[in-house]
């Protein structure tokens, strides 16, 4: 459960985003994001009992920057707004969760 409270309310629903107010109308950075990957790592090998490796999230922030333009991203500022692909391209690079769980037909990864 505190993995999931520590989800930053930009990655939730326009819908869930709209029922906490104005405040939460606000765009999800790249820190933030390499942050929370950082996280999703650590529970994922939590809950699986996995070899993978546990990163900080200075770490993260460290391998994002440092392949950011071999993954052919532009401009990398922790500061600013995340786009789509550059989320994907993050979650499939430092996450890698087809190679690394198996993941069944709703996307749910099996334990």
């Amino acid at each position: 459960e505190q993995f999931l409270e520590a989800i930053p309310v930009e990655m939730l629903p326009a819908r869930a985003r709209k029922e906490l107010g104005p405040a939460s109308n606000t765009s999800l950075t790249i820190g933030q994001s390499l942050y929370w990957i950082s996280l999703l790592r650590k529970e994922a090998a939590r809950a699986t009992n996995s070899s993978m490796p546990i990163w900080e999230p200075q770490q993260v922030e460290e391998l994002a920057q440092s392949n950011w333009k071999q993954w052919r991203l532009d401009d990398f500022n922790p500061q600013r707004p995340i786009k789509r692909r550059e989320l994907a391209m993050l979650l499939d690079a430092l996450f890698d969760p087809f190679s690394t769980y198996a993941i069944n037909h709703q996307g749910v990864i099996q334990l």
